[in-house]
């Protein structure tokens, strides 16, 4: 059965069960902070990745978006995309953790020349500390069935430019003592719901 995702409550399902975001046990955490977050700009947020998964998956012709209010971001993706000089394997991929119900969407997984695997977050605003981990738990829930040898995050802007922040295996965010913060964060998740 495939994993369901409800952006209005930003859970994923399977069947009767429920997935926590990798964002809401960071929430949870403490170690992200969405409270200040303003509506406009989680929607913008939003478009640019509904925009950028047509235009990747060629649903969407990116010439059409050329008057389009959001393009600067799209051809920010599109100018990183193409210096990467690496080929994309999926877009928005969903992945989980059955055992641990925690759940995410990785936005693109590239492939560079090298054969590495490259996993990309697309970000409208700007780079926040907590963002590595965020994709350190993407990376977790991917593997063993891709092994992630980079993770970047791609600040994208208004204007067509973009900021680069990359992590590499053998940071903090992979070692044992966080795949524990993990899995306690999603039988703290577990426990929580069952409690309601």
């Amino acid at each position: 059965m495939p994993i369901h995702f409800d952006p209005v409550n930003h859970v994923y399902t399977e069947g009767d069960v429920t997935y926590r975001s990798v964002t809401q046990v960071l929430e949870e955490l403490d170690i992200s902070d969405t409270r200040f977050y303003k509506p406009e700009h989680a929607k913008r947020g939003d478009d640019v990745h509904s925009l950028l998964r047509g235009v990747l998956t060629g649903l969407i012709k990116p010439t059409d978006l050329s008057e389009h209010p959001l393009y600067g971001y799209i051809q920010a993706a599109k100018d990183y995309l193409y210096l990467s000089n690496s080929t994309i394997i999926e877009v928005e991929k969903m992945v989980a953790n059955r055992s641990y119900r925690i759940a995410g969407t990785i936005d693109v997984i590239l492939k560079d020349k090298n054969g590495a695997n490259i996993l990309v977050d697309w970000k409208t605003g700007a780079l926040e500390g907590w963002h590595a981990v965020q994709l350190a738990g993407y990376a977790h829930l991917l593997e063993p069935e891709v092994s992630i040898d980079k993770r970047v995050i791609v600040c994208l802007s208004s204007i067509g430019a973009f900021r680069t922040h990359t992590e590499y295996r053998s940071r903090p965010f992979d070692s044992p003592e966080w795949m524990n913060i993990w899995k306690s964060a999603a039988y703290v998740s577990i426990a929580k719901r069952t409690m309601l």
